[in-house]
């Protein structure tokens, strides 16, 4: 075994770190949605790349053939990790299936089969050369017809993907299109360059750009890791949240943040869709703290609220979200502004009580009591129909200007002066005679 140096071990070595790297700290968050695919993903990256560099720093042609059949453990699984982790970010479960997995995985088994026994039937590589004719040795092949079907099914595997990338940076609102524009980029860069090297119209003769590729693809990744919260913010509920509903409703993952609401939610908050998806909900509600401590770590719940300086009642809905496997997601929050149903029956009680409030005068004025005391006694009715602490009954003559009280209740307060003097018909002013 001779080795050769190669600047181009450098970069295929730190995109294989990146991967690594990513796979590691996405596999701490596996209950996020599409982490599992993800984290396959950078692994078959990370042995794609590490298996070209060391090819490139071999200087024999056995060595680099073994390197070469290692790669495809990663070649073959990128397509079908990509697809599946798109599929699962962008919500449709049914993708990860076991029966669906195995389905997807018949080719690239039949490849990694294919190409270790390649001797035998040359239907991956029909010829095999060390090509010396540059700056240092290269592998040069002839692929085979297997070759053109392993690489149609990945290409469409990548198309299909990728749609539903597009689809999602049509659909979705912000941090979601921020984050289906960086994969869509960090998939992009890497297919261009293994299209340029299976057609041979790289500008770097018999280099494979797939694998350098892939350090750009994982910067990107890293980015949208940390500046579009991917695996914190993932647009798993979208379906559950209907823009045309007059209900506000809001969808809070496990870690409390709002990750998906709709217009008639951000209109009861006063803000937009864009600044309230992956907020806290502790900070988005940060003026209701009570509602905050109520239902912290409540799931399932119906109550009224009342929200704003407007005093609006609504409706208040709790309800626990699951995926597919039964594990718990996240809340939905459901808000239905009931203002004007409660205004009118309290309108409809008020009304109620005061026609009882006039049975009940009138029982009492035909019941044959005396009328001092059947009206002291309309007084104290009147007193707590009215929740003032004082009432009385008072005959006005007009000529003296003076008003003369008749009846008169005041459990808690001096009684009303027998007869005052008013300067308006309007305005009383209560003066001892």
């Amino acid at each position: 075994m001779s080795w050769q140096a190669t600047p181009y071990v450098i970069p295929l070595l730190l995109a294989a770190a990146l991967s690594i790297g990513l796979a590691l700290f996405v596999g701490h968050r596996r209950r996020a949605p599409g982490s599992t695919p993800f984290v396959w993903l950078m692994i078959g990256v990370a042995v794609w790349s590490l298996g070209y560099a060391v090819e490139l720093a071999s200087a024999d042609l056995s060595t680099q053939l073994l390197c070469a059949r290692f790669q495809y453990l990663g070649i073959v699984s990128v397509p079908v990790a990509w697809f599946l982790f798109i599929q699962r970010y962008a919500g449709h479960d049914h993708w990860l299936r076991r029966r669906n997995v195995l389905l997807l995985a018949i080719v690239p088994s039949l490849t990694v089969l294919l190409i270790w026994t390649n001797q035998f039937h040359g239907l991956m590589y029909a010829q095999v050369r060390a090509d010396t004719g540059g700056p240092f040795t290269v592998l040069d092949v002839t692929y085979g017809p297997w070759f053109m079907i392993h690489t149609a099914y990945s290409y469409c595997l990548l198309v299909l993907g990728t749609l539903r990338l597009i689809q999602m940076v049509i659909i979705s609102p912000r941090p979601y299109r921020g984050q289906a524009i960086a994969l869509l980029l960090a998939a992009f860069i890497p297919w261009l360059g293994n299209a340029l090297h299976i057609t041979r119209l790289s500008p770097l003769s018999g280099l494979d750009l797939t694998p350098f590729a892939f350090t750009l693809t994982g910067l990107m990744a890293a980015r949208a890791l940390y500046r579009f919260g991917l695996f914190d913010i993932v647009p798993v509920a979208r379906s559950a949240v209907v823009d045309s509903m007059d209900d506000g409703v809001l969808v809070i993952d496990e870690q409390s943040r709002i990750i998906d609401l709709n217009p008639a939610a951000a209109a009861i908050l006063n803000r937009s869709v864009s600044e309230l998806v992956g907020q806290p909900a502790a900070q988005v509600f940060a003026s209701w703290s009570h509602l905050i401590e109520r239902y912290r770590n409540v799931y399932e719940a119906r109550d009224e609220i009342v929200l704003g300086d407007e005093r609006r009642h609504f409706d208040l809905r709790l309800s626990p979200l699951h995926d597919r496997d039964g594990r718990l997601t996240g809340r939905l929050i459901s808000l239905r502004d009931i203002t004007e149903r409660i205004r009118a029956q309290s309108e409809l009680q008020r009304r109620l009580d005061e026609m009882t409030l006039l049975t009940e005068i009138t029982t009492l004025i035909s019941s044959g009591a005396s009328m001092p005391s059947a009206l002291n006694t309309v007084c104290a009715i009147l007193a707590e129909f009215l929740q003032v602490p004082q009432a009385g009954f008072a005959i006005i003559d007009a000529q003296r200007n003076t008003a003369v009280v008749i009846a008169d209740y005041h459990p808690r307060v001096p009684p009303l002066p027998r007869v005052s003097r008013f300067r308006s018909p309007a305005i009383l002013r209560w003066s001892t005679c």
